[in-house]
């Protein structure tokens, strides 16, 4: 059993416990075929069918409103949005985006890449859930290459990105057990925690300085792409990717073959979005 009574002395934390309200409560079995428990779970969209998680900055939905109110009053530090991927399958239970730091203000990006993602991935590969940033594929499959995920402002990390608030997703796979997502997630959680109760002042510190920036600034960027022309190399836990015959179609279709996991260099576009003139 977690220990839920440790309470952080430098963090306040603000909860949405649920924030798609209609699509929670239509409950169902098989909106996304073979997830991995639990029996029954909610639906994308909400009870007007509008995907919230594409809402953030053009705000068809009352749901994106009510969350303008609660971010802008609270002005976060740091912002988490908990998600369940599907797509490529992989060793790792938890996946995670960290909003681009092409686009954060430079003072908090050198921050983010050089102590806060580092530390937070070494300490869930502690906790017994080593992570791997979020698997967008650069071709078909992981082994020719990720990419970072464009989260433009209608996703969240990219609407909070604007106002300086730095913004993960953690996103746990499918196919994993549902109780070990639940782990995954909660021990993430723990650690952005209490790695911000470690380093409050300084996050404080970065916050208000890039605020001050970004008053100052004359020129904003607004149109990005993807530069491929440059790229690190990560270790990835993956599977072999094989193709089988459909029992649906009769086409051959592609799989990732658990019976065949591997361990290696696969190549990671990252950070080096550029602006498009």
């Amino acid at each position: 059993m977690k220990d839920t009574s440790l309470i952080p002395d430098n963090v306040i934390i603000a909860i949405i416990p649920i924030y798609n309200i209609g699509g929670a409560h239509n409950r169902n079995c098989c909106s996304r075929a073979n997830q991995n428990g639990p029996l029954e779970y909610g639906f994308r969209g909400n009870s007007k069918n509008l995907d919230l998680n594409r809402d953030f900055i053009k705000s068809d939905s009352k749901n994106t409103y009510a969350f303008w109110q609660i971010f802008h009053t609270l002005k976060p530090a740091v912002f988490i949005d908990t998600h369940t991927s599907d797509g490529a399958d992989y060793q790792y239970t938890m996946t995670l985006i960290t909003s681009q730091r092409d686009k954060m203000n430079p003072v908090i990006a050198d921050y983010v890449g050089k102590k806060m993602d580092p530390w937070l991935y070494e300490s869930m590969e502690k906790k017994g859930f080593p992570m791997s940033p979020y698997v967008t594929t650069l071709t078909e499959i992981p082994d020719d290459g990720i990419v970072e995920f464009m989260e433009t402002p209608r996703y969240s990390t990219g609407y909070v990105n604007l106002f300086n608030t730095i913004g993960y997703v953690a996103e746990t796979h499918m196919l994993k057990p549902f109780d070990k997502r639940v782990e995954a997630t909660y021990d993430l959680l723990m650690s952005i925690i209490q790695f911000m109760d470690e380093n409050h002042r300084e996050l404080k510190e970065l916050k208000k300085a890039a605020d001050k920036s970004l008053l100052e600034t004359e020129k904003f960027a607004l149109n990005w792409e993807l530069d491929t022309t440059r790229f690190d190399s990560i270790d990835f836990a993956g599977y072999e990717a094989e193709y089988k015959m459909s029992e649906v179609t009769g086409s051959k279709r592609l799989y990732y073959n658990q019976l065949k996991p591997y361990n290696r260099k696969i190549r990671f576009t990252t950070g080096t979005f550029r602006e498009i003139l």
